[in-house]
C-alpha cells in the first residue's frame, strides 16, 4: 500500500471485501470477552499496513461482521484505548464537546459506534 501525504483522507476498507477464511482460529480472549473460536481474518494485516501510514482507518461493513472484534484484536497489542459509543458516558461526552472529546484522544484510540453521536456544528 503506498504511503500517504500528511492529510491525505483516511484508508478504509469493507470487511466484506475480504475472502472468508473457513478455518477457526484457536481459542482467544479479547479483553474482558470470554475466551471464543474466531475464524481467521485476511483484514488483520491489511488494518496493520493500514495503521503505519494513516492516522485514520475506518473499518465498516455489515452488522455482526467482527468489525469490532477486529479492532481489538489488532489495536490491544499495540496499546490502543477503545471507546465505545454505545457507553452513555463516552457519548454524552463527545456529544457535549466533540472538540474537547477529539483533542482529550491519546494517539492511538478505536472509536468504536460513532454513528452513535448526532453530528455537531463547529462554534
Amino acid at each position: 500500500m503506498p504511503r500517504r501525504a500528511a492529510g491525505a483522507l483516511p484508508q478504509s476498507f469493507h470487511l466484506a471485501d475480504l475472502e472468508p477464511c473457513n478455518q477457526p482460529s484457536p481459542k482467544v480472549a479479547i479483553g474482558r470477552w470470554l475466551e471464543t473460536s474466531l475464524y481467521p481474518r485476511y483484514a488483520d494485516p491489511r488494518l496493520i499496513e493500514a495503521l503505519a501510514d494513516s492516522p485514520v482507518v475506518l473499518i465498516h461493513g455489515p452488522r455482526q461482521s467482527g468489525k469490532t472484534t477486529l479492532a481489538q484484536m489488532v489495536g490491544e497489542p499495540r496499546q490502543y484505548i477503545y471507546v465505545s459509543f454505545d457507553d452513555d458516558v463516552a457519548q454524552g461526552a463527545a456529544e457535549a464537546d466533540s472538540m474537547g472529546f477529539v483533542a482529550d484522544l491519546p494517539e492511538r484510540a478505536i472509536l468504536d459506534e460513532v454513528q452513535q453521536v448526532p453530528p455537531s456544528s463547529p462554534r
